[in-house]
Order: C-alpha cells, then sequence, then structure tokens
C-alpha cells in the first residue's frame, strides 16, 4: 500500500525545471491571480481542469 502511495505522491511532484510544467504552473498562477483579483476566493479544481483539458482537445460539454 505505501509503495502505491509513494508512487502517486511522485507522479503528482512538480518539475519546475521541465519546460511543459514550468509554463503550466506559471499559466495557472496568471489565471488563479486574476480570479481573486476580480472576486472569486474557490472554484471547482476538478471541474476547471476537466474544461481545460475538453478544450484543449476540441471537446467541450458545454459552450458559453
Amino acid at each position: 500500500m505505501q509503495a502505491e502511495l509513494n508512487a502517486i505522491a511522485k507522479a503528482n511532484e512538480l518539475d519546475l525545471k521541465d519546460s511543459l510544467q514550468n509554463f503550466s504552473y506559471a499559466f495557472g498562477t496568471s489565471i488563479g491571480n486574476n480570479l481573486k483579483t476580480v472576486g472569486f476566493d474557490s472554484i471547482s479544481y476538478s471541474a476547471f481542469s476537466s474544461a481545460l483539458e475538453d478544450a484543449i482537445k476540441g471537446e467541450e460539454k458545454m459552450s458559453i
């Protein structure tokens, strides 16, 4: 069980030396700061992540 937990933790580690992770983190920070500036103090991170992935894949489940 501990080995599985360690594997999950390793998969979730952030490597800001990796250019894609670095860009993604910086972009997320920018979005988060913008949301905070306009008054949001929380969002559904799982829905936001799913929507972002769906939009990039062109598979949106709803339109704006």
